[in-house]
Formats: C-alpha cells, sequence, structure tokens
C-alpha cells in the first residue's frame, strides 16, 4: 500500500519554497501544504522560468497567509524581514498589511532594513530600478503615503510612491521631482490596485494596473541612502484620514529587466488561488 501523498514531501516543492517555508516558521510563523504549494507553482517556479526571481532583492507576499509572522518574510532571501515599527500595525488574511493610529506618534508602520543604496540588485544600478505595491484601495481623499522612506516623509530624491490628493499617485525613482507627475488610482472601495514605478535610464514610469505615465527626469540623480518604510504616514495633520489604512497585499524592490505586467499577473493568480 502507497504512503499517502504529502505536499511536504520534498520533490514536490522548489528549492526555494523549502527555504520560504523554514524562514516562515523561524520566524514564529506557519504555513500549511496548501499555502506552500500554491504559492510554489503560481508564484515562485513563473519567476524562477521567466528570469524574475533573480531581479527582485525582496518581494514580501502580505496577503493569504494563516497570520502575520508568516506574512512579514521575504520570499527571495533570508534578508529584509518586516518588522512593525512605532505604533499600530493591523493584518488581515485577505488585507495584508495596513497602517493603525490617528497621530504621527500612534500611526504604525513596517520596516525592512532595506536600504536602496546598499541593496544588491537596486544599487547596482541607480539608473535601472523598480517597486511594486499591490494593495486593496479605499477611496481617500487626502495625502497619503504608500511607500516611504524611514521618516514616512516625502524628500527629494526619495525612491518611493505616494497616493496623492484624492486618488492620485505620483513615483519618485532615485531623482529629485520639481513637479509632481501624477496618474489616477482606479476608484471603488476595495479594489485591487497595481502600482508600480520603474526606471531605465533618465526614463521613469508611473504605472497603474497596465497604464504607464512616462516622463523623462535629469541625469543628475543621487541614490537614496535611508531606510524604506511602508504604511507610512504623510505628516503631523489630518487625522485617520491622513494614513495609509489600504491594504497591503504584496510589494518588493529590484532592477528594471523583467515584465512587471508578467508579475503582477503571478501575484494576482496567486491571491486568487489563496482565496484572496
Amino acid at each position: 500500500m502507497k504512503a499517502p501523498f504529502s505536499f511536504m514531501q520534498g520533490s514536490t516543492l522548489s528549492p526555494q519554497a523549502i527555504s520560504y517555508r523554514t524562514r516562515i516558521i523561524a520566524n514564529g510563523g506557519t504555513i500549511d501544504d496548501f499555502t506552500i504549494t500554491t504559492i510554489d507553482n503560481n508564484l515562485i517556479k513563473p519567476m524562477l522560468t521567466a528570469g524574475i526571481w533573480d531581479c527582485m532583492d525582496k518581494l514580501h507576499l502580505y496577503a493569504g497567509h494563516q497570520n502575520a509572522a508568516a506574512a512579514k518574510v521575504n520570499l527571495i532571501n533570508s534578508n529584509y524581514t518586516a518588522n512593525q515599527t512605532n505604533g499600530s500595525v493591523g493584518w488581515l488574511y485577505n488585507f495584508g498589511f495596513y497602517a493603525l493610529g490617528t497621530t504621527s506618534a500612534t500611526s504604525g508602520y513596517l520596516t525592512f532594513g532595506y536600504n536602496p543604496a546598499t541593496a544588491p540588485k537596486w544599487s547596482a544600478d541607480r539608473f535601472n530600478c523598480s517597486q511594486f505595491l499591490y494593495l486593496r484601495h479605499f477611496n481617500n481623499t487626502t495625502a497619503v503615503n504608500l511607500m516611504g522612506t524611514g521618516t514616512g516623509t516625502s524628500s527629494s530624491g526619495a525612491a518611493m510612491k505616494r497616493a496623492i490628493g484624492a486618488g492620485n499617485f505620483t513615483v519618485f525613482m532615485n531623482h529629485t521631482a520639481t513637479t509632481a507627475v501624477n496618474s489616477p488610482v482606479p476608484s471603488g472601495s476595495l479594489t485591487k490596485v497595481w502600482l508600480c514605478g520603474t526606471r531605465s535610464a533618465n526614463t521613469v514610469k508611473s504605472i497603474i494596473d497596465s497604464s504607464a505615465n512616462t516622463y523623462t527626469i535629469a541625469p543628475t540623480a543621487t541614490i537614496l541612502n535611508q531606510d524604506l518604510s511602508e504604511l507610512t504616514i504623510l505628516g503631523n495633520t489630518g487625522g485617520t484620514a491622513a494614513y495609509d489604512i489600504n491594504g497591503h497585499l504584496a510589494s518588493g524592490h529590484g532592477n528594471n529587466n523583467y515584465d512587471n505586467q508578467l508579475l503582477k499577473t503571478y501575484i494576482s493568480n496567486t491571491l486568487t488561488a489563496l482565496g484572496v
């Protein structure tokens, strides 16, 4: 009689998935057979086949996990585990992480020890870099940071994303923006939205789902030498409305040598398979 089949058998998982599962457990998280196999088949193996895996410094799949400890682990390698900093951070299975708090002193955010100036893929070429954020969007009417510097504020040359105004989006990719370059974010509560910033030489793209707003910047860019954070605040005023209460489903940073729309498809397929 054959032994019952188990997805936990090493031959069914890629080495990358086995390593990911090991790091989740070491971080105090749990991950069952279905979840790790779904992530492996829909995300890890497709990324490896498409050559995307080697382009990434970090990729966090925040939603679809069984607990927040698992969601904090970097899919790509053992670096850049997310840590809660400052105030309160919420987490839900189908929503990922989101900021809590009503003031700058109480609003929580995530840090990773990820510095673009020293990160292997990003720092290798400051003119060839990318970052993305996949979220469940709320119709915020106040300026809200989505991905920013360690202080949670906008600064010249910052490698960051932020929603501005009533659902707009602008990207800073290692350059000083004298004028905000905005792209509209689709409306609708809980709508999944792909926000991506890329830079190739002096061309920067602000990508919303599959639509790209392309613009040219000056070549005198200075790479950001500061740890990034997520769920960040924009300022000290505005109360809850001025804080990022969007659900962060996934995020990542790396070089720009891959098809960001293909990665979006892989992540979307994975979350759908996980019931998110």
